[in-house]
């Protein structure tokens, strides 16, 4: 009986060293990659790479690309008064009106911010705003003529 369960204790104790569990990797390196954000090898040898990031002091795989700039795209149509209440709107902010006429404007304004596409949108009226931020209105008044105060 000894001798069963020393027999059964060894079989046992030396599965471990011969068993190959599913979730092992015959290749450890191929399997977590160096560089998660710079995939190394990936890119054919023929991709445009800048000069002033390809040198052996700064390769391209390190560089740091930053944040891509945020951009606003406005395409409008119709009445400038109401669709720019309408942008404002899915932003929070309110529009006082102050502006005599309304006008009509077909096309696509884009920025890298809020206030600049709306600075952009106006600049063909003779219209300006005038942003608060604090509590979130703009209001659109008649631009100032050169010279008066």
């Amino acid at each position: 009986m000894q001798r069963f369960v020393s027999v059964v204790v060894t079989v046992i104790c030396s599965f471990p060293l011969v068993a190959l569990a599913g979730w092992q990797v015959a290749k450890p390196d191929s399997a977590i990659p160096r560089e998660p954000f710079f995939q190394t090898g990936v890119q054919p040898k023929t991709a445009f790479i800048p000069v002033a990031y390809s040198s052996t002091k700064f390769p391209n795989q390190y560089a740091k690309l930053g944040q891509p700039a945020a951009v606003y795209a406005v395409s409008i149509s119709g009445s400038l008064k109401e669709n720019l209440e309408r942008i404002m709107g899915r932003y929070h902010w309110r529009v006082i009106w102050k502006a005599p006429f309304d006008y009509n404007f077909d096309g696509r304004v884009t920025g890298a911010s809020l206030p600049n596409v709306v600075e952009k949108l106006l600049e063909p009226f003779p219209l300006q705003a005038i942003m608060y931020m604090s509590n979130r209105t703009v209001t659109v008044v008649p631009r100032a003529k050169l010279g008066t105060k």
